[in-house]
């Protein structure tokens, strides 16, 4: 796998998790009360994906050619 189709597997993660941000959004302005556990459990996958995120741009780094000139 390259790291474009690496990258692009996360397009429906991120769209999925925009998604439910808009959800809570209606649910806390509504006063539905179990808009306190969603967000919850909204923040744990934003972790998660941010933690996956970090390690994949750790690993483009060392992979990605030098910019400095060779002598």
């Amino acid at each position: 796998m390259n790291w474009l189709s690496s990258i692009s597997f996360y397009v429906p993660v991120l769209q999925g998790l925009s998604t439910d941000r808009e959800q809570i959004e209606r649910q806390v302005f509504s006063g539905n009360a179990a808009a306190a556990e969603r967000i919850y459990r909204l923040s744990q996958e934003v972790i998660d994906v941010q933690h996956t995120v970090s390690s994949m741009t750790a690993v483009l780094r060392v992979g990605r050619p030098s910019s400095s000139p060779r002598r």
